[in-house]
């Protein structure tokens, strides 16, 4: 397991850090290429549904069950 890495991201017309350990990281960018999405545009989807949900998670934690969800999905 590797550190966290921070990275920026533009949301909304702000920019947002999002911290994330590179295994999260990677597995996100893999998500993105099979959706054929960017990885800001899942980011921006996850963080509009966690809005919409009035989630408690931030958007870190988020996009962790996002990646953990879809990876239990296609493995099930």
């Amino acid at each position: 397991m590797t550190g966290i890495v921070k990275k920026s991201v533009d949301l909304f017309g702000h920019q947002t850090s999002v911290s994330m350990e590179a295994e999260f990281w990677d597995t996100l960018k893999s998500i993105a290429s099979e959706q054929n999405k960017s990885i800001r545009q899942i980011i921006l989807d996850v963080d509009t549904k966690r809005l919409q949900e009035g989630s408690t998670y931030n958007l870190s934690g988020s996009l962790r069950v996002f990646i953990l969800n879809y990876v239990l999905a296609r493995t099930l």
